[in-house]
């Protein structure tokens, strides 16, 4: 239940960007009971585990990778027959269009 719950919490951090909204969105769960204290701890760990994979990213300077996995990303669902290559392939091409925003922001 505890890995579901690190699982969950890196999933939402994702989704939102931010580790601290999560555990605040957690807190608030438990106050009104939706959330017990040990499925919390599981949820508040994989959010930090989330932010701290994400800053990781970043710091391997993936951005001089940016126009390749934009190219990769963007021929997979056109080559790809199965439906889960495809959301891999738009997953990819979301990643460098990420990393070659970044680059330009510089």
């Amino acid at each position: 239940m505890t890995i579901m719950g690190a699982l969950t919490g890196a999933f939402v951090t994702a989704i939102i960007k931010s580790s601290s909204v999560t555990t605040v969105l957690v807190v608030g769960f438990i106050s009104a009971g939706l959330l017990s204290l040990s499925q919390s701890v599981g949820i508040i760990m994989g959010a930090n585990i989330g932010s701290t994979v994400t800053a990781q990213l970043i710091a391997f300077q993936l951005d001089d990778m940016a126009l390749l996995m934009i190219g990769f990303g963007f021929m997979l669902p056109v080559a790809a027959k199965r439906e889960s290559a495809r959301h891999y392939g738009g997953m990819i091409m979301g990643l460098g269009l990420v990393f070659l925003g970044m680059t330009l922001m510089k």
